[in-house]
Formats: C-alpha cells, structure tokens, sequence
C-alpha cells in the first residue's frame, strides 16, 4: 500500500511539473526577446543615422582660404584675391574681408561629409571666425559657406550641384548648416551668394546657391541639416 502511495505522489509530482513546463518557456522566451529588443537599433531609421558621415575642422590662415577657393572656381590665386578684396557694398558675390580673423579669432574650416551615395560623399563646408583663448572656443560669424564636391579625402570625382547651402550661427558654440538640391554627373555651374562677413553673426543665414546653365546624366536628389557644436 505505502508503494503505490508513493508510486501515486511521484506522478503527480510529474503531471503539476510538464503542466508547469510550457508557461515558463513562454516567459523565458518572452523575457530574451525582451531583452534583446531593448538594445535594438530602429531599421527604420538607418537612413536617416547614415545621411551624415565623418565630420573634421582645421585651423587655416586666409591665405590658404584664398587657395582653396581658387581651386574650387578653377581661378588663379590672383583673381580670387581680387574678388575677395572687392568691398562688401559691391555687387561681387564674393565680397568679403578678412577683417577680425587675426589675433585671438582664427578661421576654421568645418567640414561635414554627406552621404549621398555608398561611392560618393561630398561635405558641406562652413568657413568661421572663431574666437580662441587656450581651450575656450566661440564662434563670431560665418566667413562662408561652400561645397567640396570632391569629399573630405579628395577621394571622389567631383559632380555638379543645383540648389543650396546654409549655416547660421545659432549660439557661441552653436551652428545649423543645411543642404538641398540635385547633383548631375556633369554640367557648367555657378555659384553665387555663400560670403557672410562680419555683418553675419547669431542669427543671420549665410546662403550659397548653386546654378546650373548645363547638365546631364542626373546623379541624386540630396537634403539634409544638422548642427555642429564646438563642444
């Protein structure tokens, strides 16, 4: 009697324990996917995390400023310098001054890589005066606002652009840039606009615009903005 009395217990003991069984691997499978859903990346919003790549600033004297840009318009050092030397009041869309960028300001060059295609990355590039005492940064304006079509690396062949590219200094340390418009694989482009100056602080939007008289083959539709902090 006492043997089929324990017989009796032992297979309760088994029927409560596989009863038991499929609740607890629903909560340990729930519990994982718990887990591991909390660490998760949104695939949604890949698109939107990649548009922006590696961002990088230097430090330049306005005599290297003056051969980028020359390079840039395909224009000899001189004739850049004689555009930049116009005064501000004149109709040249590259009237600017160097005025305010010595001393304790110094003029960087920031630059911000756009991931338009997988093999072709332009930076959006923002020219500032920025006040500097050892560590201490803070922007004073916009000198200009430009496109290196040729990425950070100079690793790309360059494509023309149509439409426009914006900064604003939004605080000391602060600054929005924007760009939107199409890129072709060739083309005859104009720029005009982009020159801030010192008439161009907190709040006031430095514009380039891009023009095309000619082009084919379009290449991508870009927009995108972000902000750049110097800390």
């Amino acid at each position: 009697m006492k043997k089929v009395f324990l017989v009796f217990i032992a297979t309760l003991l088994l029927l409560v324990t596989f009863s038991m069984s499929p609740a607890l691997a629903n909560a340990s499978s729930t519990d994982s996917e718990q887990n591991t859903l909390s660490g998760v990346i949104n695939l949604n919003n890949l698109e939107e995390l990649e548009k922006t790549g590696q961002v990088t600033v230097r430090e330049l004297t306005y005599e290297e400023f003056l051969e980028d840009r020359a390079k840039e318009y395909e224009l000899s050092l001189e004739e850049t310098r004689e555009l930049y030397a116009k005064d501000a009041s004149s109709k040249s869309s590259f009237a600017t001054t160097a005025a305010g960028c010595s001393g304790s300001y110094i003029m960087q060059e920031i630059n911000i890589e756009q991931q338009v295609r997988t093999f072709y990355r332009p930076a959006v590039q923002v020219f500032t005066c920025t006040y500097k005492v050892g560590s201490f940064r803070s922007f004073k304006y916009i000198q200009q606002v430009a496109l290196d079509r040729n990425g950070i690396n100079n690793s790309y062949s360059a494509k023309v652009f149509e439409g426009n590219v914006s900064a604003e200094i939004l605080s000391d340390s602060d600054l929005w840039w924007s760009v939107n418009g199409n890129f072709y694989d060739t083309g005859t482009m104009t720029v005009s606009g982009g020159v801030g100056g010192t008439t161009k602080v907190k709040g006031h939007e430095v514009s380039a615009n891009f023009g095309l008289s000619y082009q084919s083959n379009f290449y991508e539709y870009w927009e995108n903005d972000g902000t750049y902090s110097l800390y």
